[in-house]
């Protein structure tokens, strides 16, 4: 044991440094084990944890790898775990809970960069075998610790790719020199599977990466071709498991191609390469940044080395010369910017492709590193004054067009740059001790990515903010302990306050909320024309801007919050401190029986009026709603400012008739930029806070029993002044809800939630349509009697089933579209992979 670990002790290292450094990163920021600070912030505190979650009860059998019915009134959970779920660690919150995930997030980014610096240490050794093996230590770290990584840790499965690209890298070299393809394969069968995203631009790289490795032996290398091409395809094919279901619901619902509009991107600049490779710089993750390329002073030097090194042929380094300038011209162009990102614009966290940049320094600086004994010192220096002349213009010119960098990213580089050539000058010319140079580069190398990173967390803090576990946990005991108290059956509920647009998949409830870049565009678009909003691409849809009439169609049967107005058809049922849980007594089910043969009707970009005709349309009748109730302002300006310490607001005066449900909107409200969009009715003494970013300007005032004049105050609490347009109150008559559920509810199904079936029990005494509130999916198919029966679109976004008259029961399955097709297509490839392997070895023999 002990020999071995002798024998392993810098691959042991490699694995603890970056943990280690991770650690005293986060207790930089007051994070640690159970903190009140978690390691949550951004998307990782709005979908990431949240998606934790809903694995997890599907680990404990609470729900089903395909298809949860937790948000967007039903979600593809397999296209999902796609994107946000795929790692290596997943698996392990199996051991957590909603309360403890964020523990599991700390204690997994912590273990994936170990795991990066351990993959990336196998690597280098592997791949550079000249290479000291301290040396691959050293560059391990500082891929370890590239820009990308820590500024984009939020985004906790991109780590995962850099725990595969070096070993990908590696299989590629053993694939070439050596004639083995097992890691090569398996490798990048994994990535497929686990990011399709960055599996896509590292298979764009890996063609050019490939012919860049045959630069240094053509002929030789060249007999590899075979081997590369299928070994790549027989890769891509067997991870078609998770690639075709999820390029077909991506085709199905994704977003337009996005245009080519302008030569160059969005603030690009001459200096920007300069820019970023400095210690310690960080501009945004969000839109206008510039490439995260920085991986560190030493590779740096080393790749520009690399160039200057007799020992490497003129034609090796123009290779390498074209597949740098090939990246560094992408951050440019805007054409090849989107190539390489699929040409979509990112939300955020630009140039997504950047890392592969560093990737490539680190290979060359090995290359060199490989060659030390040849490198002579005014190579280093030449290389020195190359950068330092680069970085002297960006401090220049830094005032305009590079803000973000102060003296202190100047300093430290330059001091970081002046220690390293010292120290070489010292190793070559006064013959310093190798133990002692080692030891020294060590502890700069390891300061300077320290600093490079501190800066890196302190920057994406400032911008998105670690997440406090109260705020995490704000609600949960009171939300979970009402959840307990609803009836058991298949239903939807909604929270009227929330944190993020996936609180009810946190909380394990049936929801509509939803914020995901995997979503049923088809099914938002359908819900935003129907007052839920979901604009532009669908990447939001809130519940909380609606009404009655849709909780009960959409079978909202439960809702839970607290200091929320009284509404038409719910009755309290429960209470948790100051929570509520209330019961819709008009819920529909998640599937119900219309008046005849349904026959789609336009909507229109009016909601309210959508709701209305919709629902004349599902029942027949004509039943009035959302008539104006007279309102009169105080303020006819409608243009408000704060006086003194008391925020801008005004007042109204309804004349309310008995027995409504009142909606106020509030068209065009707008604030100074980054103020809070906080606001406050008080309506008869009662006070209801709401935010615009659930609300938007659709207000819910309450039920009033008795005709009365209704005194409302309108206030922006964290304002200085707003604005808004023509205010209009709108009403729901307790009668026509009444009239208009009771002719729905009229011999209505019987739903039953299993897994991804949903199983429905129906008697119609007429040729009806079964109206199922449900997404449309090509995944769905619907069984009766044994036999497949057609499912068409209603309304675009949803489904429906014409029945005959009679009673039977239908069986809806989801499995996602091309599932069984791709894994036939995967198991194939899997077998003709080990065949061809052993073809291989055969041969070889």
């Amino acid at each position: 044991m002990k020999d071995l670990l002798k024998r392993q002790s810098l691959a042991i290292l490699s694995f603890i440094l970056p943990a280690l450094g991770m650690i005293l990163l986060y207790y930089s920021q007051e994070i640690y084990w159970s903190s009140p600070k978690t390691a949550l912030l951004g998307d990782g505190f709005h979908q990431y944890v949240i998606f934790d979650t809903a694995l997890r009860d599907i680990l404990h059998g609470k729900d089903s790898l395909f298809y949860s019915f937790t948000t967007g009134l039903g979600l593809n959970f397999y296209a999902l775990s796609s994107y946000y779920l795929g790692s290596f660690f997943s698996p392990l919150v199996y051991f957590f809970d909603v309360k403890t995930m964020p523990n599991a997030v700390y204690l997994f980014t912590i273990l994936k960069f170990a795991c990066i610096g351990l993959s990336s240490f196998i690597s280098i050794k592997g791949t550079f075998k000249q290479l000291k093996p301290y040396l691959a230590l050293i560059l391990s770290l500082c891929y370890s610790f590239m820009s990308f990584t820590v500024s984009q840790l939020e985004i906790k499965t991109w780590l995962d790719v850099f725990i595969l690209v070096p070993l990908i890298l590696y299989g590629l070299d053993k694939l070439i020199k050596q004639g083995k393809v097992g890691l090569y394969y398996v490798s990048l069968t994994v990535l497929l599977i686990q990011n399709y995203y960055f599996g896509y631009m590292l298979v764009i790289f890996l063609p050019l990466w490939y012919l860049v490795q045959l630069s240094w032996d053509f002929k030789r290398r060249l007999s590899s071709l075979t081997r590369f091409s299928l070994t790549s395809i027989l890769a891509g094919t067997s991870s078609a498991i998770m690639l075709l279901p999820t390029f077909l619901d991506l085709r199905g619902h994704g977003e337009s191609l996005t245009p080519i509009d302008r030569l160059l991107t969005e603030d690009s600049w001459y200096l920007d390469i300069f820019a970023k490779t400095l210690v310690g710089a960080f501009d945004t993750t969000k839109y206008g940044a510039i490439p995260m390329i920085y991986v560190g002073l030493i590779p740096l030097i080393l790749s520009l080395c690399f160039f200057l090194l007799k020992s490497i042929r003129f034609h090796v380094k123009l290779s390498y010369g074209l597949l740098i300038s090939f990246l560094i011209t992408s951050f440019y162009l805007e054409g090849l910017d989107l190539f390489w990102q699929g040409f979509h614009a990112p939300n955020m966290f630009l140039h997504r492709y950047s890392w592969l940049f560093s990737v490539l320094l680190v290979f060359m600086a090995a290359t060199v590193l490989e060659r030390l004994e040849e490198l002579q010192f005014k190579q280093v220096l030449l290389a020195n004054l190359f950068l330092a002349c680069g970085w002297g213009l960006t401090w220049y010119f830094s005032s305009k067009h590079y803000t973000y960098l102060d003296s202190t990213q100047f300093l430290l580089t330059f001091e970081f740059l002046g220690a390293y050539l010292l120290l070489f000058w010292a190793y070559k010319k006064a013959k310093l001790s190798p133990i002692f140079y080692t030891v020294a580069v060590s502890f700069f190398l390891i300061v300077e990515i320290g600093c490079n990173s501190f800066f890196q967390i302190q920057g994406i803090a400032g911008e998105w903010g670690f997440a406090s576990l109260d705020s995490y946990q704000r609600g949960q005991t009171e939300i979970l302990a009402l959840k307990e108290q609803m009836s058991e059956g298949d239903y939807r509920a909604e929270l009227t306050q929330v944190q993020t647009g996936n609180d009810t998949m946190k909380h394990g409830l049936n929801g509509i909320s939803q914020f995901s870049s995997v979503r049923n565009r088809l099914t938002s678009g359908t819900l935003d024309v129907l007052g839920y909003k979901s604009s532009g691409s669908n990447l939001n849809l809130r519940y909380q801007n609606n009404t009655v009439l849709m909780d009960s169609l959409f079978g909202i049967r439960y809702l839970i919050g607290k200091n929320q107005p009284p509404r038409l058809g719910f009755t309290t049922i429960a209470t948790a401190n100051d929570y509520r849980l209330e019961e819709n007594n008009w819920a529909l089910p998640l599937a119900f029986l219309t008046q005849e043969i349904y026959e789609d009707i336009e909507l229109s970009s009016l909601t309210l009026d959508n709701q209305r005709n919709l629902l004349h349309h599902l029942t027949g009748l004509d039943s009035p709603l959302f008539e104006e109730v007279p309102i009169y302002e105080n303020n006819l300006k409608r243009n408000l400012k704060k006086d003194g310490d008391t925020p801008p607001q005004t007042s109204f005066v309804l004349q309310v008739p008995a027995n409504q449900q009142l909606y106020l909107s509030l068209p065009n409200i707008q604030f100074p930029d980054d103020e809070d969009s906080n606001v406050q009715l008080q309506i008869d003494g009662n006070v209801y806070t709401y935010t615009l970013d659930n609300t938007f300007s659709f207000f819910d005032l309450g039920y009033f029993s008795e005709a009365k004049e209704v005194n409302l105050k309108l206030l922006f609490p964290g304002a200085t002044k707003a604005s808004y347009g023509q205010p209009h109150v709108y009403n729901i008559p307790q009668e026509s809800l009444e009239s208009l559920f009771s002719k729905l509810k009229e011999n209505q199904p019987e739903v039953r939630i299993e897994g991804n079936k949903l199983n429905i029990q129906y008697q119609t005494d007429k040729t009806s349509s079964l109206f199922v509130t449900l997404p449309y999916d090509k995944g769905w198919k619907a069984y009766q009697d044994g036999k497949e029966i057609p499912i068409r679109q209603a309304q675009t976004g949803f489904m429906a089933i014409d029945l005959a008259k009679g009673s039977n029961t239908i069986q809806f399955v989801f499995v996602p579209q091309g599932f069984y097709a791709s894994f036939w297509i995967s198991f194939i490839s899997l077998i003709a992979f080990l065949l061809y392997q052993r073809f291989l070895k055969t041969r070889a023999t």
